[in-house]
């Protein structure tokens, strides 16, 4: 779902689309739950794409309210949704769960995984790469 750039010193919470109608009702609550707020935006992913969730990037105005969206977060009905870093100027990362890439380089898939995980050795280990390929009119498989 998330294929653009995310600002420094935030948080990014994600959320499923029915807990909130409309979705700028998020921003109301992480004000209520939390705190202030010096900037959010919500991220979709592409309708074709759509999987039941988005996501809320969030700054918030101390760093005591960004701490508290990530070790307590929000609480909607029985289920509580915790924030993560989006990176910091301390140089911690989020712990991302899956990547997705698109307009990757034409590689040999062998060149092209090694040059995968050692871009993404930042973030931990690698314990799966998946390629999705699609047939062009010729019949040969292409990236």
């Amino acid at each position: 779902m998330l294929e653009m750039s995310l600002h420094q010193n935030c948080v990014l919470f994600e959320f499923p689309t029915v807990e909130f109608e409309p979705k700028t009702d998020a921003y109301v609550q992480l004000k209520k739950q939390i705190g202030r707020l010096v900037g959010w935006r919500i991220i979709t992913a592409p309708p074709h794409k759509a999987n039941g969730k988005f996501m809320v990037e969030a700054k918030f105005a101390t760093e005591e309210h960004t701490e508290a969206a990530i070790s307590r977060g929000i609480t909607m009905g029985d289920a509580q949704y915790r924030a993560i870093y989006t990176g910091t100027s301390r140089d911690e990362l989020p712990k991302m769960i899956r990547v997705h890439l698109t307009g990757i380089p034409y590689e040999e898939e062998d060149v092209l995984v090694e040059k995968l995980r050692t871009s993404l050795k930042h973030y931990g280990k690698t314990h799966k790469t998946t390629q999705w390929q699609a047939m062009n009119p010729s019949n040969e498989c292409s990236m």
